[in-house]
C-alpha cells in the first residue's frame, strides 16, 4: 500500500520510527510514506504472520482529545466493515503516545498518480467507479460517511482491484485541509459544498467528492481548485467547474450527465445512493464501453446466498423436518464453489425473527436469500421456496408445491435443484459435488434419520441422546446403506466415549461411501474417523484420515469442508507440540474464515491460535488473540466459544501469577460450560480449580478436584487430558506427604504421555518423579529425571517447563554441596523464567544464586539479596515459595553467618517456617526443611 504525502509543517512533526522496532505485536519493515494523519509503515503481524500497513496518527492530532476520541470510535466502527473494495482494519491501538490503524496491506498506487497528463480512458474509469460505488455503498448502509474521497485515499491495486481507505476517518491536515477551530474538516478541494459550510453530513457528501474524483481522472485537473483555500471553497459553493472536453462527444455527454448530478449544489439533485450512481454507469454506458474497461467493472466476487430456516408451519412435534432439511441444503450449497452460503448457526439467529429480508441480508452480508417454508398435512407435505435477489428485490425464482409424504427425501433435491438453475450452476457440476442429492431412499428412514438429528443437536439430558441413537438404529435397520445415519450413530458413540463402536461405524460408513463413488460422504466420514483417533490420541492415524478429508475437500472445492478438517488437523498436532506446523495451518484456515466472512471461524481458529502462543509462554500475543476471539465469540452469543476463551485467558492470569483473577475466568468458564451442559469443558475447568487450591495450599481441595477430575476423563477414556489431571493429583499427593500414591500417578501420567506421544505430559512426568525421589534421597535418580526433562522441554521450547527444571536442579546440587552448579542452574531458570514473566521463578532462582554465593564466600551482599527476596515472598500468596526461600536465608545464616547472632537467627527461622509447614500441612517443604536442617541428609558432591 502506498500514500502520497502532502509535503507541510504537520507532516514533519511525525517522529521517524526505524526499520525493526516492534508495535506491540507488529515489527517495522519500512517507510511507506505520510498522509494528513501522519505516517505510514509496512509491517509485519509476528502472530498471524501477514503484511500490514500502520498508520500512526501526528503528535498534535492525538494531544487533541476529541480528535483522538472520535477517531479511535469511528476507526473501530470501520473496522467492522468488510468488502472487497475497502481495505480492511484489523485493528487500533496505541504505542507510547501514537494512536494508530493496523489495516490491510495492498500492493499498488493511489489514483492520485493516474490524475494528469490528459486524464484516464474513459473506458478505464468505468470499472474504477463501479468498484467505488460499491464499497461505499457497502460503507453507507452501515452509517458511515467517509468525508475525504480523494484520490490519494483511493487505492489501485497491483490485481486491478478498488480500494477505499479511511473510512469514517475525518482527515485533519495544513494548506490544502483546513484545521482551525469552528471550520470544514477534509481535503478541501474535494468537498462538498455542505462540507465547506460546516454544515451535517450524509452519504451524498461522499458522492459530491467521488465526482470531483471522476472529474480529475477525465479531464486531468480539479474543478474547482484556486490557488488559495478559501477561494477553492468559494468555487465549490458557487461556481460551475468547466464542462468536459473529451475526444468523444458521446463520451463527454455521457460523462456530463453523470457530473451534473454528482456535483450539484443542492443535496436533493444528486443520486441518492451509491447504489444508484453503479447503476447509472453500468447500464448508461453501454457494452462498447464497458468492452473497453482495462480494470473489471467489479473485482471476482463470491455471490453470498443465505437458506433462511424453513419455517413450520404445521405441528411443533414437525419442527425437526425444517431444521434437518434447512441443514442439509446448507451443506449441499456450500460445495458449489462460486457460492458462499451462511451457515446454520448464523441462520439460526433469525429463526424466529421479523426483520425484512433486506435487514437480514445485511446482518449476514449475503446478497440472496432463500425464503420458505414447510408443512405437514397428514400424508402430504406443502413446500413453499423463493429466491430473492435483495439489491434489486427481484425473485431469481420461486415455486410451490404439495408432495405425499413418501417424497420427503426428495425435498431437498427439489430444492437445491431450483437454487443452481436460478444461481447458472451447470448440471454436470451439481451432479459431481451431489447437491442436493437424497440421503435416503425410504421415507420413513429419512425422518427417522432427520428426528434423530435434530434431537441430538438440541439435547437437553442423556435422554435425548439415548432416543437419538434408538431413532439412528431404526433408520439403519429400515435403510442400512444410509450413510448419513451412519454418521450420525457413529457421532453418539464418540460422543460417549464408546470410541472402538464408533471406529468400526465409521470404517463401515467410508467404505460404503467409496463404493458409491460419494465424495463428500468420504470426506466427511473421514473427518469423523480423524476426530475419534485424536480423541483416543492416536495421532497418525487421526493424521492419516484427516488428510485424506482434505484432500477430498480440496478437490471439490469445499472451502467449509476443508477449514473443518484444518481445526482438526491443528487439534492433532497440539497436544504433540508441532507449533510450527500447528502456524502454517493457520495461515489457511484464516484465510478461509475471512473469504467465507465467518466470524465465529475466524474467532474460533484466533483461539487456538492463542493456544499455541501460550504454551510458547508469549502470553501478551496468546492475550491478544483469545480477547479478540471473545469479542467475536459475544457478537455471535457462542456461548462454548466464550467458555473456552474465558478458561484461556485465565491460563494466561495464572502464569502471570494473578490467582484471583484466574479463579474468577474459570469459575465463570465452568458456569457457561454448565449451562451449555458440556461436561467435559466443565471437567477441565475442575482442574484449573484444583491448581488455585493447590497455589493457596489448600491441597486436601487440590486433590478432591484433582480426583474427580481424573475419574471423569477416566470414565471417558480422555488419555490426554486424563495424564494432565494425573500430573496434578501426584503434585498434590507429594505435598500431602502421600508419597507412593504420588509416584503411583507421576508413573502412570508418562507412561499414558509416552503411548500418546504428548511431549508435554512426558517433560512433566519426568520433573515430577524426579521430586518425588529428590524427598525420598535419591539424588541420583532426581538428576537423572531431571535431565531427561530438560531434554524435551529444550527440544520442544518449552520455555515455561524449562524454568522450572532449572530451578529443581538448582534445589539439587545445593543439597548436593555444589554449590557452583546449583548457581548455574538457578541462572538458567532466571533466564528462562523472564522470558516467560515467570516472577516467582526469577525470585527464587536468585534466592538459589544467592545462598551458593553465601557459601562461597560472598555473605553480607548474599544475605542482603536472600533478605529482599524473602520480604517479597511474604508479599505473594504461594507460602510454600516463601517457606523455601526463607529455607535459604536460615540455611546461609547458620552455616555462612559467621557470628553466633546469625547462627541464632537462622535457628529460630527454620523453627518459625517449620512450625508454619505443619501448620499449613506442607508436609513435602516439612521434609525438605529436615534435609537442609540435618548435615547428615545432606551429600558431599565436591566442585
Amino acid at each position: 500500500m502506498t500514500e502520497s504525502a502532502d509535503h507541510n509543517d504537520a507532516t514533519r512533526q511525525v517522529q521517524v520510527l526505524k526499520p525493526g522496532s516492534r508495535i506491540g505485536r507488529y515489527e517495522l519493515v519500512r517507510r511507506l510514506g505520510a498522509g494528513g494523519m501522519g505516517e505510514v509503515y509496512l509491517a509485519q503481524d509476528t502472530l498471524l504472520r501477514r503484511q500490514v500497513a500502520l498508520k500512526f496518527l501526528m503528535p498534535h492530532l492525538v494531544a487533541d482529545a476529541s480528535f483522538k476520541e472520535r477517531f479511535l470510535r469511528e476507526a473501530r466502527s470501520a473496522a467492522a466493515l468488510n468488502h472487497p473494495n475497502i481495505v480492511t482494519i484489523y485493528e487500533v491501538g496505541d504505542h507510547d503516545g501514537y494512536s494508530f490503524i493496523a489495516m490491510e496491506f495492498i500492493e499498488g498506487s493511489p489514483l492520485s498518480e493516474l490524475v494528469g497528463g490528459g486524464g484516464v480512458e474513459p473506458a478505464q474509469i468505468v470499472g474504477i467507479v463501479l468498484q467505488i460505488c460499491a464499497g461505499l455503498e457497502a460503507a453507507h448502509r452501515a452509517g458511515l460517511v467517509h468525508r475525504d474521497i480523494k484520490p490519494a485515499n483511493i487505492l489501485l491495486g497491483s490485481d486491478n482491484r478498488v480500494r477505499i481507505l479511511d473510512f469514517g476517518l475525518a482527515k485533519s491536515n495544513s494548506d490544502q485541509q483546513l484545521t482551525q477551530q469552528g471550520m470544514a474538516i477534509g481535503t478541501v478541494q474535494y468537498m462538498s459544498p455542505e462540507q465547506a459550510q460546516s454544515k451535517e453530513l450524509d452519504r451524498r457528501s461522499d458522492l459530491f467528492s467521488l465526482g470531483v474524483v471522476i472529474y480529475e481522472l477525465l479531464a486531468g485537473k480539479s474543478p474547482f481548485r484556486k490557488d488559495q483555500p478559501m477561494s477553492t471553497m468559494y468555487a465549490i459553493i458557487n461556481e460551475e467547474p468547466p464542462r468536459l472536453a473529451l475526444k468523444e462527444q458521446s463520451q463527454s455527454d455521457f460523462w456530463q450527465s453523470i457530473l451534473d448530478r454528482l456535483l450539484a449544489k443542492n443535496v436533493a439533485d444528486r443520486f441518492d445512493s451509491a447504489a444508484s450512481l453503479s447503476d447509472a454507469v453500468s447500464v448508461a454506458s453501454g457494452p462498447s464501453t464497458t468492452s473497453l474497461t482495462a480494470i473489471p467493472a467489479q473485482a471476482p466476487r463470491t455471490r453470498a446466498l443465505a437458506v433462511l430456516y424453513l419455517r413450520n408451519m404445521g405441528q411443533p412435534d414437525d419442527e425437526f423436518i425444517g431444521y434437518g432439511i434447512t441443514e442439509d441444503l446448507i451443506v449441499d450449497l456450500s460445495r458449489i464453489g462460486s457460492l458462499r452460503v451462511a451457515p446454520m448457526r448464523s441462520i439460526l439467529r433469525f429463526k424466529d425473527s421479523d426483520a425484512d429480508l433486506k435487514e437480514i441480508a445485511e446482518q449476514l452480508d449475503v446478497s440472496m436469500v432463500l425464503d420458505g417454508s414447510i408443512m405437514r398435512m397428514g400424508d402430504h407435505i406443502r413446500v413453499s421456496a423463493n429466491l430473492v435477489e435483495i439489491q434489486s428485490n427481484q425473485s431469481l425464482w420461486a415455486e410451490r408445491w404439495e408432495e405425499s409424504f413418501t417424497r420427503l427425501p426428495q425435498i431437498k433435491t427439489a430444492l437445491a435443484e431450483g437454487v443452481s438453475a436460478a444461481l447458472q450452476v451447470t448440471h454436470s457440476q451439481v451432479e459431481v459435488l451431489r447437491v442436493g442429492a437424497p440421503d435416503a431412499q425410504d421415507h420413513t428412514a429419512y425422518e427417522q434419520y432427520l428426528r434423530a438429528k435434530y434431537l441430538f443437536e438440541h439435547k437437553q439430558d442423556s435422554s435425548d441422546v439415548d432416543i437419538a441413537m434408538g431413532l439412528y438404529k431404526e433408520a439403519l435397520r429400515r435403510e442400512g446403506g444410509l450413510i448419513a445415519a451412519q454418521a450420525g450413530l457413529a457421532e453418539i458413540l464418540s460422543y460417549q466415549g464408546q470410541y472402538p463402536q464408533a471406529l468400526q461405524m465409521l470404517q463401515q460408513s467410508v467404505q460404503d461411501a467409496e463404493e458409491h463413488e460419494l465424495k463428500p460422504e468420504q470426506a466427511a466420514i473421514r473427518r469423523l474417523l480423524a476426530e475419534t483417533y485424536r480423541k483416543m490420541s492416536r495421532w497418525e492415524e487421526a493424521w492419516e484420515q484427516a488428510e485424506a478429508a482434505k484432500s477430498i475437500y480440496e478437490s471439490l472445492n469445499d472451502l467449509a469442508g476443508e477449514s473443518e478438517t484444518l481445526s482438526t488437523m491443528i487439534s492433532i498436532l497440539q497436544p504433540q507440540s508441532r507449533y510450527d506446523e500447528i502456524l502454517e495451518l493457520f495461515d489457511r484456515l484464516l484465510e478461509i474464515a475471512r473469504e467465507q466472512d465467518d466470524k465465529e471461524k475466524t474467532a474460533d481458529a484466533l483461539k487456538t491460535m492463542g493456544v499455541v502462543y501460550a504454551r510458547r509462554g508469549e502470553y501478551d500475543n496468546a492475550l491478544s488473540l483469545y480477547e479478540e476471539s471473545m469479542q467475536m465469540a459475544v457478537a455471535k452469543k457462542n456461548l462454548a466459544l466464550q467458555a473456552a476463551c474465558l478458561s484461556n485467558i485465565g491460563n494466561v492470569e495464572f502464569f502471570r501469577r494473578d490467582h484471583e483473577a484466574a479463579a474468577e475466568y474459570y469459575r465463570k468458564s465452568r458456569d457457561l460450560y454448565d449451562k451449555i451442559g458440556d461436561k467435559a469443558g466443565s471437567t477441565r475447568q475442575l482442574l484449573n480449580e484444583g491448581t488455585i487450591h493447590y497455589i493457596r495450599a489448600d491441597y486436601a481441595k487440590a486433590a478432591e478436584r484433582f480426583k474427580e477430575a481424573v475419574d471423569d476423563f477416566e470414565r471417558v477414556d480422555n488419555k490426554s487430558s486424563l495424564s494432565l489431571a494425573l500430573l496434578n493429583l501426584s503434585q498434590t499427593k507429594l505435598q500431602l506427604g502421600e508419597i507412593e500414591s504420588a509416584s503411583r500417578a507421576a508413573r502412570r501420567a508418562l507412561e499414558l504421555g509416552t503411548e500418546i506421544r504428548r511431549p508435554l505430559v512426558e517433560c512433566d512426568g519426568h520433573l515430577r518423579l524426579g521430586d518425588i525421589a529428590l524427598l525420598q534421597g535419591d539424588l541420583a535418580s532426581a538428576e537423572e529425571s531431571y535431565e531427561q526433562a530438560l531434554a524435551i522441554a529444550e527440544d520442544h521450547s518449552f520455555t515455561r517447563n524449562a524454568a522450572y527444571i532449572h530451578l529443581a536442579m538448582a534445589d539439587l546440587f545445593y543439597l548436593k554441596n555444589n554449590f557452583t552448579s546449583s548457581a548455574s542452574a538457578a541462572r538458567n531458570a532466571k533466564r528462562a523464567a523472564k522470558e516467560v514473566d515467570e516472577k516467582s521463578i526469577m525470585q527464587m532462582a536468585t534466592a538459589y544464586g544467592a545462598a551458593a554465593s553465601c557459601r562461597k564466600g560472598l555473605v553480607n551482599a548474599a544475605l542482603r539479596e536472600l533478605r529482599g527476596v524473602v520480604q517479597e515472598f511474604g508479599q505473594q500468596p504461594d507460602r510454600a515459595m516463601e517457606i523455601r526461600a526463607k529455607s535459604l536465608l536460615a540455611d546461609a545464616l547458620i552455616f555462612c553467618g559467621g557470628t553466633e547472632e546469625r547462627e541464632s537467627e537462622g535457628h529460630e527461622l527454620f523453627a518459625e517456617i517449620t512450625a508454619l509447614a505443619e501448620r499449613l500441612n506442607l508436609k513435602l517443604e516439612s521434609r525438605r526443611l529436615q534435609d537442609r536442617l540435618d548435615p547428615d541428609n545432606r551429600q558431599p558432591d565436591p566442585e
